[in-house]
């Protein structure tokens, strides 16, 4: 499966939108980035996709300590990351604040690749 790597941003689509589709999610910027990492995600052949943002219940302290904990696992083992280069507006990886996030950082190094897109 397709796993998003990604940094937060302040209009993301949560865990709780996706369980209430009608919460009028669609115009965040958030939701722009889940459908194009779905979208790609089906054109790579993946039957599954997910991202932390809405597949993790941050409501819940158990499911979230677990995920974080977990997340290094998933990154190396069961799936393939996908990063889009264009994630924070930064045209270069280099100036990208996903290179320089420590949440990131795991989702770097765990996968032995990742696949980059526009």
């Amino acid at each position: 499966h397709a796993i998003l790597s990604h940094t937060w941003g302040d209009e993301e689509v949560t865990y709780q939108d996706v369980r209430d589709p009608a919460g009028g999610y669609y115009a965040r910027q958030g939701y722009a980035k889940l459908r194009n990492f779905l979208s790609k995600s089906l054109t790579l052949g993946f039957s599954y996709a997910w991202i932390d943002t809405g597949c993790v219940d941050k409501s819940s302290s158990a499911e979230l300590s677990e995920a974080i904990n977990s997340m290094f696992n998933w990154y190396k083992n069961d799936a393939q990351p996908i990063l889009f280069r264009t994630d924070d507006g930064c045209v270069e990886l280099a100036c990208s604040r996903w290179l320089t996030s420590g949440w990131t950082l795991q989702e770097l190094v765990a996968p032995s690749k990742i696949k980059f897109f526009d």
